[in-house]
Parts: C-alpha cells; structure tokens; sequence
C-alpha cells in the first residue's frame, strides 16, 4: 500500500526492515533454504520420482529460471525444455527492475492503443486516465469489501492485469471503476498477493524469501532514493513501484549461497519464447538470457 510517488522511501524501507525481523524468527535456519539454486535441487528429486532418465519441462517466467539453473546443475539429466519468458540474468537488481519497469510502460502503451480501439470507458487518453486516477487514491484512498485500495495497490494491481492480455478488457473496466470510486474490481488483481487462503500462501511471502535469497543487491536508503526519483521520471506509470522492489531486499542479510549464474553449458538444443511488450519477463531480458 505504500505510495509509489513517495520523495523518501525511509517507511517502507523501516516496515521491511520488520518483516525480514520476522522471518528470521519464523524460519530461523530455513530461511537461506529457499532459493532458486535448491529449487532446482527439488526439480531433480522430482525427475528421480518419476523414474525419467532426463526432464523435459516447460517453464513460464521464474519457472523458466528455475529449470536453467537446473541445467546448470544436471546437464546431463536435460531432456527436451521450452523456456517461456526467461528473466534477465544478471545479478544486479537495478538492471533487472529498470527492465521490468521499462517493459510494463511499453506493455500500458499497447494496453493503451487497444482500449481506444475498442472505445473502452477510459477515453482517449488512458494513461492520462490511469494517473488521474493514481492521483485521485492517493489524495482519498477508496475503501473496498476487502480492504483499502491506495495509489500503491493500484499500480501493482494494473502490473498483474497487464501480464495476461485477455483481462485487458476487464481490466480497463476496473481502472474506470476505480476512477469513479469502486476499489473492489481492481483490489481482486492483488489479493492473491497479499493475502492468505486455503489453497496457497500469500505470493509475496513466497516472493520475498525466493527473491532476496537469490540477489546480493542491497541498496543504501539515499541510493534507494535517487533512483527512486530518477525511474519516476522516466517511467512514470511504473518506476515508483519498481523503485519500491528494490526496497524489499535491501534490509535482508546475503545469503551465503548465490544461485548460479546461467551459462547453458553442455545442454541440449533449448526453445525459447519471448513476449513484445511484456510487464513481466521483458523482451530485452530475455534476449539477453538467451544469448
């Protein structure tokens, strides 16, 4: 729910500073047990239960991360792999997030051209109407059945529906709703984010720990805020928020095992699939991957 506008990320900075308090409560030495670099040893013990000589899988976005550091790890037990979306793969998280933000404000421009096509009630204009109504939740955030929606969970809430070009329709209805004061259509996109139910855990908790155990980036907060200031600039749907990702890492500790790098040595032929204008896996990060 922070404000992606925020000049000083001090707050957020303290609150996850607190959560990562938490988990080293809750998890104590499990905590530098999740990562990609085990996950990868999980997917090996799966190939040996199934009783295969090699795996064959398809991954999507961090899927396609987890099964090229298996690669890494068990060349010789790859078989046939299609790599859907493959992250950046460098370590650095101000490259990887400048990437993300890069490509969600390509993707809100094809969203954009495709809701004045279909003369959707955004007008036409709907990125002037998306930061009106960024502008609009965070001078009077608007309370929904499950919550509050903030300029904050707005934004990422857009994020997760321009991922998927299908909701794009229902998602330009739900910017529009939000813009006349119903939260609750565009809060949904977020929920499974945040919140708890029976059938997973919240994906930021998940998110997190994965997140921050597979990057040693750690930013100072004076850092943290010139970028901030800098990527609101040039990416202003979305650089705030990604501004803010950096955030959550930098109180965390380094895990004393780093995932490995990617280096597709000694591997099989691979398939790769990249999407233009993707908010997620960006074009430009995949390609790199690839190469």
């Amino acid at each position: 729910n922070s404000d992606p506008a925020a000049d000083d990320l001090e707050d957020l900075l303290d609150s996850v500073r607190k959560a990562g308090q938490q988990c080293i409560t809750g998890l104590e030495n499990r905590l530098y047990a999740m990562d990609t670099w085990r996950t990868a040893a999980d997917l090996e013990k799966v190939r040996e239960a199934l009783g295969l000589q090699r795996l064959n899988a398809v991954g999507v976005g961090e899927g396609s991360r987890v099964l090229g550091v298996y690669g890494d790890r068990f060349p010789d037990r790859v078989g046939r792999m299609v790599f859907d979306g493959l992250p950046d793969p460098s370590g650095d998280s101000l490259v990887t997030m400048e990437g993300v933000a890069a490509g969600a404000e390509a993707t809100f421009a094809e969203f954009a051209k495709d809701c004045v096509a279909r003369s959707c009630p955004l007008g036409p204009d709907p990125k002037q109407a998306f930061l009106e109504t960024l502008a609009n939740l965070r001078s009077t955030p608007v309370t929904t059945n499950e919550s509050v929606l903030t300029s904050g969970s707005a934004a990422r809430a857009t994020l997760v529906g321009l991922a998927n070009r299908s909701s794009w329709p229902a998602l330009a209805d739900a910017i529009a709703k939000a813009r006349a004061g119903d939260g609750n259509a565009l809060l949904t996109y977020v929920q499974p984010i945040i919140t708890d139910s029976r059938e997973q855990p919240a994906m930021l908790d998940v998110g997190l720990v994965t997140g921050c155990n597979d990057t040693k980036t750690r930013l100072a907060l004076e850092r943290l805020n010139t970028t901030a200031k800098d990527w609101r600039v040039r990416y202003p749907l979305f650089g705030g928020v990604m501004a803010q990702n950096l955030v959550l890492c930098s109180a965390w500790s380094v895990a004393a095992q780093p995932p490995l790098a990617l280096s597709g040595r000694n591997l099989p032929p691979i398939v790769v699939i990249s999407t233009a204008s993707d908010p997620v896996t960006p074009q430009p990060g995949t390609e790199r991957a690839t190469q």
